[in-house]
């Protein structure tokens, strides 16, 4: 009879300690980001894309309509140093105004929003009306470094054409990952 109850007080114990790990490790992401900083890639229509030309991370608190204020989180960069380079923005848009801590975005509980622009030529394709279900961020790491992947579709020419509806075109951003410093 006691050889059973120091072995169920032993798997009692042990059962313990894997629960108490288990919580312990439940803040960490498993979400590894492997790229230099200053760095943003996607895989952008199934074309890997750097971005390495001035990508920083940067921070505004502005008006969103006469009676309130956002914050902003925006992480931009070039692919390359022409006047016409492509460029991405990622963008957060917190409201209430209030620091954007890791997490995935959007997150209407905490009324985060989530954005994705890219600039292709004169082009500018976002996510169609600023619909924060198309794309989707997680923020692993926002100190001096803002870390993260990001994923979403990206419309433009949705509008009626002149005697005909005009067809959508859009780019499919994938495996997006962003490794920048604050600027």
């Amino acid at each position: 009879m006691k050889n059973i109850n120091i072995g169920l007080l032993i798997v009692l114990l042990l059962t313990i300690f894997i629960i108490g790990c288990r919580k312990h490790n439940k803040g960490k992401s498993d979400i590894n980001i492997n790229i230099p900083v200053g760095t943003i890639i996607a895989k952008i229509d199934g074309i890997e894309t750097t971005f390495n030309i001035g990508a920083v991370a940067d921070t505004v608190t502005e008006q969103f309509n006469y009676w309130s204020k956002i914050y902003r989180l925006e992480i931009s960069g070039k692919n390359n140093t022409l006047a016409n380079s492509q460029k991405i923005i990622i963008k957060f848009w917190a409201r209430p105004v209030r620091v954007i801590d890791p997490g995935t975005y959007p997150d209407l509980n905490k009324q985060i929003y989530n954005y994705i622009d890219y600039i292709r030529d004169t082009w500018i394709y976002r996510i169609n009306g600023y619909e924060p279900y198309l794309s989707k961020a997680t923020i692993v790491r926002n100190d001096s470094l803002v870390q993260g992947v990001f994923s979403g579709k990206l419309i433009i020419g949705v509008g009626p054409g002149i005697n005909e509806p005009q067809q959508p075109i859009f780019h499919l951003v994938e495996n997006g990952m962003f490794n920048v410093k604050v600027k």
